[in-house]
């Protein structure tokens, strides 16, 4: 018979592993965004980006930063959007 255990390992970062673990409570689907927005600037994967993209707008004119602009497109990813 198999153990349930309700803990999922989704993957590793260098000799830490990330994993999830399930409490049987119900949670919004969207609260992976959290946990992704966590490992995104803990690898710093939007500065990264941001930083090979030279940006020609006008500074005065700019709201949103393209570190800021990357950040949302790739939880929007990691969220299926």
């Amino acid at each position: 018979m198999t153990k349930c255990t309700g803990q999922i390992d989704l993957f590793s970062i260098g000799r830490r592993r990330v994993t999830i673990e399930s409490n049987g409570t119900f949670i919004t689907s969207n609260a992976g965004v959290l946990l992704a927005s966590r490992i995104e600037r803990r690898l710093g994967l939007a500065s990264r980006l941001s930083e090979v993209l030279r940006d020609e707008r006008d500074p005065a004119l700019v709201r949103h930063t393209y570190e800021s602009q990357m950040r949302q497109r790739l939880l929007q990813i990691a969220c299926g959007y």
